[in-house]
């Protein structure tokens, strides 16, 4: 599959490998990959950043094993597949620099068929139809996200005894219709495309310009911070909007804003049957689903109570997830957007709740998930209490009488979204606060403020490799409560 960031279509690999400094006790050595350069088929048993398996299991047919054959780009006979980070910027281990907004290069697992990518007009067939099942081994590389373009089946990040991860993914194509930016012979990006689906609110002069009648991308994102890759371990999205990202994760406030993208209506040799007409035209059959790991409930429900919320009292709490989850979605309708309420089917598992966002057509959706606070106090007041009842002890960081509060005490929040920050100094009594911008060891004058009771904002520049500190009256370091990063995946 043809792959296109921002609407680049090509770019320039980088030619140098960078070594590990340390590997954990035990491993073996990592040599780090090459930016934009394919991941070769495991040859031994300790090589890291390699593909372990590829099998193709047709529709109503037999599996294969296509492993030895992965990354051969001549095949005319079967699908393969180039893992790979973007050019750039390398990945250079967790202590390694991270791009803007605190994430490190990204993991894409790209699928091609040859005779898929044939023929003219605006669609292709693009892969056999049936089950794709990939394993990677990343090395010390922990995906914290997976940004699936197809229709999910099974996903495991498994983390080995020598402290290495392994990636276990199985899904299948979807039809697709995008919108890209295209380059000429002369590498010149012509970005009108996009343009005009922006301003119709990706609903009026908004013409699709390349689709697949099956098509399957794959990427992942790891995040700089260690202790949010524990919990977010296990997050996917999947969907078949041709531009979708994942704005905004924050624990304070329990949500989760995406951005979600795509024509209104495909070309017009798309060619899937069972289409929705609208005058005269076939419309984008939409969908798009979300996985939230039980370990990032719990820390949200943690955040809401101010107590400690375990990973079983916040599956206890999800027995009803309607209850605690809510979904709205902006919907675009003749050029104007508003925001709605959108009903959600919510699957709980072992291990996290599935949200299916039960679209039906682009028009700029934006789907966003977030705790309904009020009704989960109320469920988890009733949790904690029982906890504290049932050990003859006050719930961690309770006391006997404690009932659900916000968070106390001053604290940060951080918001990261491109070349801007956004520190939220929250304060129990108005006070004078300073923030500092930190960058490698030195403490940077921000601006002093003086500060009211409650949230005082300030907005600032933002560039790779910086952080921020908050000190109070006295000198003191006010406590980080939580960040929110805004990234983005683009397909």
């Amino acid at each position: 599959m043809k792959r296109f960031l921002g609407g680049v279509a090509a770019l320039i690999a980088a030619t140098f490998v960078v070594s590990a400094p340390a590997a954990p006790t035990g491993a073996a050595s990592l040599t780090y990959p090459s930016p934009n350069t394919p991941f070769p088929v495991c040859s031994t048993a300790d090589q890291e950043f390699c593909i372990e398996t590829f099998e193709f299991t047709p529709t109503n047919g037999a599996k294969k094993d296509l492993t030895s054959s992965a990354t051969d780009s001549s095949s005319m006979t079967n699908p393969f597949l180039s893992v790979i980070m973007p050019p750039g910027q390398p990945y250079t281990g967790p202590s390694g620099s991270t791009a803007m907004g605190g994430m490190f290069p990204s993991l894409s697992i790209n699928y091609t068929y040859i005779p898929g990518e044939q023929g003219a007009g605006t669609t292709h067939d693009g892969l056999p139809d049936g089950s794709y099942r990939t394993v990677v081994r990343t090395g010390d590389y922990d995906p914290s996200y997976l940004f699936l373009s197809g229709k999910f089946d099974a996903y495991t990040v498994t983390k080995g005894s020598d402290g290495y991860f392994t990636v276990d993914l199985t899904a299948r194509p979807t039809p697709v219709a995008k919108v890209v930016n295209l380059s000429d012979q002369y590498g010149k990006i012509d970005e009108s495309p996009i343009n005009n689906c922006n301003t119709g609110n990706w609903l009026t002069t908004c013409e699709p310009n390349q689709a697949y009648r099956r098509y399957l991308l794959s990427s992942f994102s790891m995040v700089s911070d260690a202790s949010q890759r524990d919990v977010l371990r296990g997050t996917w999205i999947s969907t078949n909007a041709s531009m979708f990202s994942l704005g905004k994760v924050d624990f304070v406030s329990g949500a989760f804003d995406v951005t979600a993208k795509g024509p209104h209506y495909v070309p017009t040799d798309f060619g899937i049957p069972g289409l929705t007409t609208e005058n005269g035209r076939e419309v984008n059959s939409a969908f798009f689903e979300m996985y939230v790991t039980l370990p990032t409930i719990a820390k949200m429900f943690s955040q809401l109570t101010g107590k400690e919320v375990t990973v079983d009292m916040a599956k206890q709490a999800l027995a009803n997830p309607s209850k605690i989850f809510e979904g709205t979605i902006d919907e675009a309708t003749a050029g104007q957007v508003s925001k709605k309420v959108q009903q959600l089917t919510m699957t709980l598992g072992d291990a996290g709740l599935r949200v299916n966002f039960n679209l039906t057509h682009f028009s700029a959706p934006n789907p966003s998930l977030k705790i309904q606070s009020a009704s989960a106090q109320q469920t988890l007041t009733v949790l904690l209490s029982s906890s504290a009842a049932s050990t003859g002890t006050p719930a961690t960081g309770t006391t006997p009488a404690a009932t659900s509060t916000a968070p106390t005490g001053n604290y940060v929040k951080t918001v990261v979204s491109g070349v801007k920050a956004t520190v939220t100094v929250t304060l129990e009594s108005a006070g004078t606060f300073t923030v500092y911008r930190k960058s490698g060891s030195k403490l940077i004058l921000v601006k002093k403020v003086s500060g009211k009771k409650g949230a005082n904002k300030v907005i600032t520049s933002y560039l790779k490799g910086y952080s921020f500190v908050v000190k109070d009256a006295k000198g003191k370091a006010i406590a980080v409560r939580a960040t929110a990063v805004r990234f983005a995946h683009y397909y």
